[in-house]
C-alpha cells in the first residue's frame, strides 16, 4: 500500500482444526493457542453475515429480496458441497451439478422477474467466490471426482497469525535453507537425485520434492528433468488448469482513534463482518 502497510499475507486461514497437520504443526510451534480438545468449538467461528446491492445501485437489498439472496448463496454452498451425492448419470463435472440444481430452484421457489435476477445474481456472486477458493476460472472445469475426493475438516476457520509464511520461518529455524539459486537441472534414477543450479551449485540428495506451480512446470518439464517426465505423468500434467483469482485492497483514511474499533470489526471481536 501507498502507506507502507502490507496487506498480502498470501494464504492466512486454518481450514479447520481437527486432524489438519498444518494446525498440529503450528501448535507445535506454539504459533497458536491449542483449541483441538475444547468442549465449545462454535465460539470461535467467525459470525459471517451477507448484505447485498444490486449492480448500479447504493442501497442494499431488504426484506424478502435480502432473504432470497441468502437462500440463493446457501442453496449453492449445499450444492457445491454435495455436488457427488445426487449426481446424475450424464453428470461429470461440479458445473453439470449446480446448473441443474439452480434450474431445479428457480422451478421450485417459481422465480421470474425482479426475484429471478436476484437469485441469479446472487448465485454468480457465490460461483465467482468458489472460483477463488479453488483457483479455477469455471465449475465446467471441476471434475466430479476432485469434489469426491475433497474432505472438509472439523472445527472452525481460524486466522494464521502474520500468515503461513511465519509459520514457514518458524519451521525453517536450525534448517539450511539456500536462497538465490535457480534450478536448472534435476537428474535422477536409482542412485538418487542431482539438483544443478545456475550459480554452478549442485546438490545430491536421495530424493527431489519439486513444489512449483503447474506453469512453471508446463513450461519447463522438458529440459528440467533428465531424464524426461513419463509420458502418463506429462499427460496428467497438462491436464491441470489453474484459474485467475484478483484481489483489491482499498485503503481508507481515518480518524486515529477510529482505528481500534476498525480493527476490531474487521478481526471479528466487534460484531458480525459483512461482504458486499
Amino acid at each position: 500500500m501507498p502507506s507502507g502497510t502490507a496487506v498480502e499475507l498470501g494464504a492466512t486461514w486454518f481450514h479447520g482444526v481437527k486432524d489438519n497437520p498444518v494446525y498440529d504443526m503450528a501448535v507445535w510451534q506454539g504459533a497458536v493457542k491449542d483449541v483441538r480438545y475444547e468442549n465449545d468449538l462454535h465460539k470461535h467461528d467467525i459470525d459471517w453475515q451477507l448484505h447485498f446491492a444490486r449492480p448500479g445501485q447504493s442501497d442494499l437489498l431488504s426484506g424478502a429480496m435480502q432473504k432470497l439472496a441468502v437462500e440463493a448463496v446457501a442453496r449453492y454452498t449445499e450444492a457445491a458441497e454435495e455436488c457427488t451425492q445426487g449426481a446424475q448419470a450424464q453428470e461429470r463435472t461440479v458445473g453439470d451439478v449446480l446448473r441443474r440444481t439452480f434450474d431445479e430452484a428457480v422451478q421450485e421457489e417459481g422465480l421470474q422477474g425482479e426475484a429471478l435476477k436476484v437469485f441469479a445474481d446472487s448465485w454468480q456472486f457465490r460461483e465467482k467466490l468458489q472460483r477463488t477458493f479453488d483457483g479455477f476460472f469455471s465449475t465446467d472445469d471441476v471434475s466430479l471426482a476432485f469434489a469426491r475426493e475433497y474432505e472438509s475438516l472439523d472445527g472452525p476457520n481460524l486466522p494464521v497469525p502474520g500468515g503461513y509464511q511465519a509459520l514457514a520461518q518458524l519451521l525453517a529455524q536450525g534448517m539450511d535453507v539456500r536462497t538465490g539459486h535457480c534450478v536448472t537441472s534435476i537428474q535422477y534414477g536409482a542412485w538418487g537425485a542431482l539438483v544443478s543450479c545456475s550459480n554452478g551449485a549442485q546438490f545430491q540428495a536421495e530424493v527431489v520434492l519439486v513444489t512449483t506451480s503447474v506453469g512453471v512446470l508446463q513450461a519447463q518439464h522438458a529440459t528440467l528433468f533428465n531424464p524426461p517426465l513419463p509420458d502418463w505423468k506429462v499427460e496428467a500434467l497438462f491436464g491441470v488448469h489453474i484459474g485467475v483469482a484478483d484481489k483489491l485492497f482499498i485503503e481508507f483514511e481515518i480518524e486515529p482513534e477510529q482505528c481500534a474499533e476498525a480493527a476490531a470489526w474487521l478481526s471479528g471481536r466487534g460484531g458480525s463482518q459483512s461482504q458486499r
